[in-house]
C-alpha cells in the first residue's frame, strides 16, 4: 500500500516497499552502493547552494532571484535533500537485508501469514 504524498522520496521508498523482498543479492549489492551516490549528490547541493550564495551576494538588486524564484529555488532544494535521504534509507536497509536474509526472510513470511 503506497503511503505519504507524491514525491520524489516517497515514490522511491513505496518502490522500495514493493520490490525489496524479491531482490537477488546481487540486486540489493547495487542498492546499496545507493549511499555513494547520495554522498556525491549531497555534495553537489552543496556545492549549487554556495555557488547561489555567492551569486545572490556579488550582483546588483535588481538581478537577484525575486521572492517567487527565491521560494522555488529552497523548496527545490529541500526536495533534492529528502531524495538524498531517502536514497541513503533504501542503501541502508538493502545492506541490512543482505547482512541478515534469514531475519528478513522471516519477517516476509510473517507479513505474508497475517
Amino acid at each position: 500500500m503506497s503511503r505519504g504524498a507524491i514525491s520524489t522520496d516517497n515514490v522511491l521508498l513505496n518502490l522500495w516497499e514493493a520490490a525489496a523482498d524479491t531482490l537477488t543479492p546481487e540486486q540489493l549489492q547495487w542498492f546499496g552502493s545507493l549511499d555513494d551516490f547520495a554522498q556525491m549528490e549531497a555534495r553537489n547541493l552543496s556545492t549549487t547552494l554556495s555557488t547561489l550564495a555567492n551569486l545572490a551576494g556579488n550582483v546588483d538588486e535588481v538581478d537577484r532571484p525575486g521572492r517567487e524564484e527565491f521560494s522555488k529555488i529552497l523548496y527545490s532544494t529541500s526536495y533534492q535533500i529528502e531524495t538524498i535521504a531517502s536514497l541513503i534509507d533504501i542503501a541502508s536497509n538493502a545492506k541490512d537485508r543482505l547482512r541478515d536474509p534469514e531475519g528478513y526472510e522471516a519477517i516476509r513470511k510473517a507479513r505474508s501469514e497475517a
